[in-house]
């Protein structure tokens, strides 16, 4: 059985499931209702979900660190086995697919024991549910070297095919262009991962045309990859972020002066660029970074900023129709097919069929 093509947002915790941010003051809100559980307020996770679904995206990648590798967020971003049976009520009823993100690289692989331990709960617990995808860590380094890396993703595949699960699993590389390790999995069932950024602080010549080359010699290596390894290909994880500092074009949208929100033209064409490519042929999957309440301006993360800026071929349809009331302009007809934008807050993405 092949890996189906996913793509969608990242960076929703699972705490999400149960909290109630408003969109532009984050204070508690009384609305939405839930589609998902009568008699409640929507999620912040549920409007998520939905504005993912309706920008014609089919997956979304939900998160969690372990309590070893916390960074000091209190349990907010924790596995609790409430908030899971919720994000997965959610993803059921929005027919959706999960990637299941334990957000920790070498933490874990120095804490082999305990993650083990928590990953063995949550397969035991949830490896009969279907359209999940098992992320078992998120950004290794090498940091404790190579055989630690390939010992542990190793002993993780080993344990979850013990307990008689089929799900796939997402394998990370290495740094930021190293090498995967190398794995066994009875299934072959393991598909391989990389993540991408070009961001000011780290980049010596800040210019789009560099930011476009950068892109294609990811794509290239991300696409030999597959051939050298023999292993399908998914990107979980890339941004247009300006991280830790801002550029001199830098775009700051909700006016907080906090380089983690801030884009920049530059950034923006390398993330569409990257898209492209993967939505050429043969398509590849990938998730965007991120979606996710807990950044400071905004319910739905990046996806009100550079998110609304990008193309993309849809993964799946929207489950509901667009409302009449809202006024729709068609775009011209290329060679992708027809552009659509729609006229409302959550649904302004511009979708290539």
């Amino acid at each position: 059985m092949s890996l189906p093509l996913l793509g969608g947002w990242g960076g929703v915790r699972l705490s999400e499931t149960q909290n109630f941010f408003s969109e532009i003051n984050r204070n508690p809100r009384n609305v939405p209702l839930s589609e998902v559980f009568e008699g409640e307020v929507a999620s912040d996770a549920e409007l998520v979900f939905k504005s993912v679904k309706d920008q014609g995206f089919n997956a979304v990648r939900a998160y969690f660190r372990p309590p070893y590798d916390d960074g000091g967020f209190n349990g907010t971003w924790w596995f609790r086995d409430d908030w899971f049976q919720r994000v997965l009520n959610i993803a059921e009823h929005f027919d959706m697919w999960l990637i299941i993100d334990c957000h920790s690289g070498d933490t874990s692989v120095a804490n082999k024991a305990e993650w083990l331990f928590l990953w063995d709960s949550i397969i035991r617990n949830y490896g009969d549910r279907q359209k999940l995808v098992w992320q078992p860590l998120n950004e290794p380094t090498l940091g404790l070297g190579i055989d630690a890396l390939t010992l542990a993703y190793q002993d993780w595949i080993n344990q979850c095919r013990a307990l008689n699960d089929t799900h796939w699993i997402v394998i990370k590389n290495s740094g930021e262009a190293g090498v995967h390790p190398i794995l066994n999995d009875p299934l072959n069932k393991l598909v391989l991962d990389m993540h991408f950024y070009f961001m000011f602080q780290w980049e010596p010549i800040w210019t789009e045309e560099e930011a476009l080359a950068r892109a294609d010699a990811y794509y290239r290596d991300f696409s030999d990859r597959a051939k050298t390894y023999g292993r399908p290909i998914i990107c979980t994880e890339m941004g247009a972020g300006l991280g830790l500092q801002m550029s001199p074009d830098a775009i700051d949208p909700f006016a907080s002066r906090n380089p983690g929100e801030c884009y920049s033209p530059i950034t923006a064409a390398f993330i569409q660029r990257l898209i492209d490519h993967f939505d050429s042929s043969p398509r590849t999957g990938y998730f965007l970074w991120h979606g996710g309440d807990w950044s400071t301006g905004a319910l739905f993360g990046y996806m009100d900023t550079w998110g609304e800026l990008l193309t993309h071929k849809t993964f799946a349809l929207p489950p509901t129709p667009i409302p009449k009331s809202l006024p729709l302009i068609l775009g011209a007809v290329a060679a992708t097919g027809i552009v659509i934008y729609a006229a409302t807050r959550k649904n302004r993405s511009k979708r290539k069929k």
